[in-house]
C-alpha cells in the first residue's frame, strides 16, 4: 500500500483503519511531514514496524516531506542507506524465499526541486543495481507515459527508466488534478497489478494498491497465548473482586483508565496462567505493498 498522505500526522487514525481493513504487507507513505517531536509510538501500527522513517528537516517542522516505510511483523527486511544527496528517500530489502533480495525504494520529489537535486535523483536510479521496485511521488505532471514522451523538466526521467528497462505500472490519474504524480517503476516480472483505492483522509493524492510476485521468508516469531485450561480462575475472581477499582481507575482520562486496566489483568494473568510459546516459520506470498 501506497500513498502521498499530506501529513500522516492528523491521519493516523484513517490509516490505522485502512490497513486493519486491508492487511497490506508493507505499507509506504510519503510527505508525512513528521519531525523530531513526533514520536515512533505516536505512528505505530498493531503488527506492523517501521522499517525506515525519513524526515524532512530543510523545512518548518517537516512540511512538504517525509517518508515512512511500515512492514508486517512476520516479515524478514533490512534498511538500506543510501549514499546520496538526494533530498528524499527510504530504502529496504526484502529477503525473498531464496535468500535473495529485492529493493524497495521510496522517493518523494518536490515540485520546488531544484536542478541540482533533479541531478541527484537521476544519478542515484542509475546506480541501482538489484531488481527493485521504486515508488513515490516524482511530481512530473508533464510526463506522458504512453509515448514516453515529457518536457523539459521530466525528459531526462522518462530517460533514464528506459535505460533500467523499467516499466512504470500506473496509468490512470493518481492526484485530485488529474495528473499521475505517483509512480511505480521496476522490472516487468515483480509487479502483477496496481489498483486505485480511494484515499487517505482528505488527501490530495489517491491510495495505490500494488501486488507484486514476491514470495518472501517471515521472521521467526515467539508468539506467547494464555493457556486458559490451566487458569485458576476462582484464584482471578477473587483477586479482581477485592481490587480497589475506584482507586485503580480514578483518572479522568479513558485511556488512561483502560491502559491500567489491562496492566492489572495481565499482571494478574501471568501468574495464574500458563504462557506457551508457539514458533512459526511461515512463507507466504506478498500481495500488496
Amino acid at each position: 500500500m501506497y500513498t502521498n498522505a499530506r501529513s500522516v500526522v492528523n491521519k493516523i487514525q484513517e490509516l490505522k483503519l485502512i490497513v486493519f481493513n486491508v492487511q497490506p504487507d508493507i505499507i509506504a507513505l510519503t510527505e508525512t511531514w513528521t519531525h523530531e517531536n513526533i514520536t515512533n509510538h505516536y505512528l505505530s501500527i498493531p503488527n506492523y514496524y517501521i522499517a525506515s522513517r525519513q524526515d524532512r528537516r530543510d523545512t518548518n517542522n517537516g512540511r512538504g516531506g517525509g517518508i515512512i516505510i511500515y512492514v508486517k511483523d512476520s516479515i524478514k527486511t533490512n534498511e538500506i542507506l543510501i549514499p546520496t544527496n538526494f533530498n528524499q528517500v527510504a530504502c529496504i530489502d526484502i529477503i525473498t524465499s531464496s535468500n535473495h533480495t529485492t529493493n524497495l525504494l521510496v522517493v518523494y520529489r518536490s515540485p520546488n526541486s531544484t536542478n541540482v537535486n533533479n541531478d541527484l535523483l537521476l544519478n542515484l536510479l542509475q546506480n541501482v543495481n538489484k531488481p527493485t521496485i521504486v515508488l513515490g511521488d516524482f511530481n512530473f505532471p508533464s510526463a506522458n507515459w504512453d509515448d514516453l514522451k515529457g518536457c523539459k523538466d521530466s525528459e531526462p526521467f522518462i530517460e533514464t527508466v528506459q535505460d533500467k528497462f523499467w516499466t512504470q505500472f500506473v496509468d490512470f490519474p493518481t492526484h485530485k488534478n488529474g495528473n499521475i504524480l505517483d509512480l511505480v517503476l521496476s522490472e516487468r516480472s515483480l509487479i502483477s497489478n496496481v489498483t486505485n483505492d480511494g484515499q487517505l483522509g482528505n488527501s490530495d493524492h489517491c491510495v495505490l494498491m500494488i501486488e507484486t510476485n514476491l514470495l518472501h521468508h517471515a521472521n521467526p516469531s515467539n508468539k506467547y497465548v494464555m493457556n486458559y485450561n490451566k487458569a485458576d480462575f476462582v484464584k482471578l475472581r477473587t483477586i479482581f473482586a477485592h481490587c480497589d477499582w475506584d482507586s485503580e481507575l480514578s483518572s479522568d482520562s479513558l485511556t488512561t483508565n483502560w491502559n491500567r486496566f489491562k496492566a492489572i489483568y495481565h499482571e494478574e494473568a501471568k501468574l495464574y496462567h500458563l504462557n506457551v510459546v508457539i514458533k512459526r516459520h511461515v512463507l507466504s506470498c506478498i500481495k500488496c505493498l
